[in-house]
């Protein structure tokens, strides 16, 4: 009986530990969004975790050979600027105009890209654009985010993604307007009497 007993109290100890450890150390973290809300592409609600990963596996060596092998000083028109998200399209669901919530991304001259919506920064990964294909990777630094690969249409001011097979993101497209600056949150108007 003594024994039972102090095996109890020794078990409710070590929990309570356990318990104020990761309590603590969750109050430092930064929150961790769910990737449908983080990444506005998100395209994996019906991916498992673990074919997540296999994509990622698969597609970090691809980027880096892709990087590795591309014309250098071609200029590609997608780093100018950023991209506001006018509308995407995944399977029959089409979200558009407010829905968007001022989400961008911003592709960087160096293979880097980072993404938010209104002036927050959500998210950043590695990219590589083939202007001969006009096909984009995308390997987001979010452990938790499939690869993705896009066939791209870039005219003017406007861009369109074309989801494609590889990685399963054939059932989604999204269209993109290039701006100058991040979109800036509407301001709340108070209602008049």
């Amino acid at each position: 009986m003594r024994y039972l007993l102090l095996l109890i109290i020794t078990i409710a100890i070590g929990c309570k530990q356990v318990t104020s450890s990761s309590s603590s150390s969750s109050k430092g973290s930064a929150v961790v969004l769910p990737i449908s809300e983080k990444w506005m592409l998100s395209n994996q609600s019906e991916t498992s975790d673990s074919l997540a990963q296999v994509a990622r596996a698969n597609a970090g060596p691809i980027l880096e050979h892709r990087i590795k092998e591309s014309k250098t000083g071609v200029a590609t028109g997608m780093d100018k600027d950023l991209w506001v998200v006018d509308a995407i399209l995944k399977g029959s669901k089409m979200t558009f105009g407010t829905d968007v919530n001022g989400f961008w991304i911003d592709f960087k001259d160096n293979n880097l890209y980072e993404y938010g919506n209104f002036e927050v920064i959500k998210g950043q990964g590695k990219y590589h654009f083939d202007v001969d294909k006009n096909i984009m990777l995308l390997l987001d630094a979010d452990s938790r985010i499939k690869a993705q690969e896009f066939q791209t249409i870039l005219t003017n001011d406007a861009l369109v993604l074309v989801g494609s097979s590889i990685y399963g993101d054939n059932n989604m497209q999204a269209k993109f307007q290039r701006k100058p600056a991040m979109p800036v949150k509407p301001v709340k108007q108070p209602l008049v009497e």
